[in-house]
This record gives C-alpha cells, structure tokens and sequence, in this order.
C-alpha cells in the first residue's frame, strides 16, 4: 500500500487517482491508525511503513511523510471551508499584519486554538490539535509541515492546498532573504512565536 500525496492505493495500481484510491473514512482510520515504522527486516528500505492489519502486514511508502494534514476542522467538527477568511488577521504582500487590531486580542486562547487538523483522508475521525507555534515552512520547498504522531518520528506534511491558504499568515523577521524560514504565524488575531521542534523532527529524518 502506498499513500500518494495524500490518497491512499495499491502499490501496484497502474493509475494513481481519486477514482482509484481507498476512500472509506471507517478503513482509512483502521489503516492509518496502525502505521508504524518498518522495524520487521523485510522491505525496509522500499517500503519504510507498515500498518498492521491480523496476520496481513501491509507495507507501506510515500512521496515524502505518511501522514498527510488535508483539512482544518473548527471546534464543532465542521470543516472550515475558507481558512484565509477564519483566521480573521490576513498579511499583506510584505509579509507584515496590515489588519492587525488591538480589540483581537480579546479572543480567549481557548478559542484560537480549539482547531484540529485531519489527516488520512478520514475526515475528523483522525485529527491532532493545531498549534499555530509547531509550524514549519521550508524555503527550499516551499513545504509546511505540523507537529504529528511520535510514532511516525512527531512531524506531518500539510496538503498544498491547505499549505497555501496557511502560508498567508507567516510573518518573516526583517530582513529576511528568500532562503529564510518565517519566524512567526499570526491567527486568529495572536501572532505566535515558530519553535524549532517540527524543523528538528526533519533534519532528524535526513
């Protein structure tokens, strides 16, 4: 089995689409529940996954990470359908908080930070708390990644997609040249600090 940007497939699938890929919800959480890295001492090196499933043992690769963020759910388990719009503080094209008001800081912790994030395309079945601080975008790439599941060594890859409506909310120091990482994420009317930890989690991959 082989998760492909995010969708889930056969190895052997001649074509790799929507059409083609596991999509029910109650299977992808079974089977993304069980992924853990491949210690069995067979196909380690093609296949770095496995997931458990009796006495079939489904051996699994990706592009890049096995979990795979798709979508950002409110504290009501909604999907928020426009996160560019709910995060309610947009930067402008210099990377600085424009819209910034003081009045946003009255908006509790509790509630900037009630969001989660979905992953293994099995909607708020399997989610982790968003936390704006454990975002990480790399420059090279333009990825963005967000502290995951430590079994699968703590970090996750954030789907394109949703990357993209995120990135509108980093904040760059000063100065800063394209070969640098944002430093800062406002949301939600709270700009938070970028720790290094989910930076760590991939060097530690290399």
């Amino acid at each position: 089995s082989s998760p492909q940007p995010y969708q889930l497939f056969l190895d052997d699938a001649r074509l790799k689409n929507f059409i083609t890929s596991f999509k029910d919800k109650k299977f992808l959480e079974f089977f993304f529940k069980r992924v853990k890295p491949n210690t069995t001492g067979r196909y380690e090196a093609d296949f770095p996954y496995v997931s458990p499933c009796g006495r079939e043992m489904n051996y699994v690769r990706c592009d890049d990470l096995p979990i795979v963020f798709t979508h950002l759910f409110d504290r009501n388990g909604q999907v928020i359908q426009h996160v560019a719009e709910y995060g309610k503080t947009p930067l402008d094209s210099n990377g600085t908080d424009s819209s910034f008001k003081s009045e946003a800081n009255s908006v509790p912790e509790t509630e900037i930070c009630s969001e989660r994030l979905s992953y293994g395309g099995a909607g708020n079945m399997l989610t982790v708390p968003f936390q704006p601080s454990k975002l990480c975008m790399l420059p090279g790439s333009g990825r963005v990644y967000h502290a995951g599941l430590e079994k699968l060594g703590g970090v996750g890859l954030v789907k394109s997609s949703l990357a993209i409506e995120l990135s509108r909310f980093f904040l760059y120091e000063p100065g800063a040249d394209e070969n640098s990482p944002p430093s800062k994420f406002v949301w939600r009317g709270r700009t938070w600090g970028l720790d290094s930890s989910v930076l760590q989690s991939l060097n530690m991959r290399v």
